[in-house]
């Protein structure tokens, strides 16, 4: 959910710059927050991987590492109009993912290894998702949020839990309440609503991680001087003892 999250966190913000300059004080502010914990959260998965629940997060990473360093060694040779790397990288990425191949995956695909739903088979695949199946659900999730912010588009959340939509409402419910809500065209509070939704979802994420993180991590890192996920921990335990209620927050 992190590597996901982040990737679809990174490419709403590289496809909404005229968004942020337009926006108000608070909105950047929101921008700021949303991008340093997309940030923190992925340094915890890269250099910090003990303080995250989930034994196979290390080797997904390191395989989506690779993965994006594979399909940026074969297309940087290509012609790129794009100023940055990181938008150039952008575009070839969301351009494998438009591309559909067959009805079926290659059961060999090395990206099922680790990763939950394994035996999950979408009614299509991408070339992008033939390489990986995280940055193909990272680009897909991002693009959903991208039709829904600049378009009249809304994603409607099937029973079957044998489809992306599914997968998504499972994997990110505060970025399902929104992205299931049929938008006003041009409404000027678009882009805080979906910020807003955004940063709920990384929130969200935060917590989660730190409530499922052992106590034994969470005791090892502070003799390291500690992480912010251990300072949310204690605030949760706090808060279920003195029963703080959610609506009075």
């Amino acid at each position: 959910s992190i590597l996901i999250m982040h990737i679809a966190t990174d490419i709403v913000f590289m496809y909404t710059k005229f968004e942020q300059n337009a926006a108000s004080s608070k909105s950047k502010d929101n921008v700021k927050m949303i991008k340093a914990l997309s940030d923190y959260m992925m340094f915890l998965v890269a250099v910090r991987p003990t303080m995250l629940p989930g034994l196979k997060l290390r080797s997904l990473y390191e395989a989506t590492e690779e993965a994006l360093a594979k399909i940026w060694s074969k297309k940087e040779s290509s012609r790129c109009s794009s100023r940055t790397r990181q938008k150039c990288l952008a575009n070839i990425l969301r351009c494998m993912e438009n591309k559909k191949r067959g009805t079926r995956p290659d059961k060999s695909d090395n990206w099922r290894l680790g990763y939950r739903t394994r035996n999950w088979e979408p009614d299509y695949t991408t070339d992008l998702y033939n390489v990986s199946i995280v940055l193909s659900d990272g680009i897909k999730l991002a693009d959903h949020l991208l039709q829904w912010l600049h378009g009249n588009c809304w994603v409607k959340f099937p029973e079957c839990e044998y489809s992306y939509e599914a997968k998504f409402a499972q994997m990110f419910p505060k970025l399902r309440e929104i992205l299931n809500e049929r938008p006003m065209s041009d409404h000027p509070d678009k882009w805080s609503q979906l910020l807003e939704h955004i940063f709920l979802e990384w929130v969200r994420l935060l917590i989660n991680a730190s409530v499922k993180c052992t106590r034994d991590s969470h005791a090892k890192q502070l003799s390291r001087g500690g992480e912010l996920t251990t300072v949310v921990w204690i605030l949760v335990e706090h808060a279920g003892v003195f029963r703080v209620d959610r609506q009075k927050r």
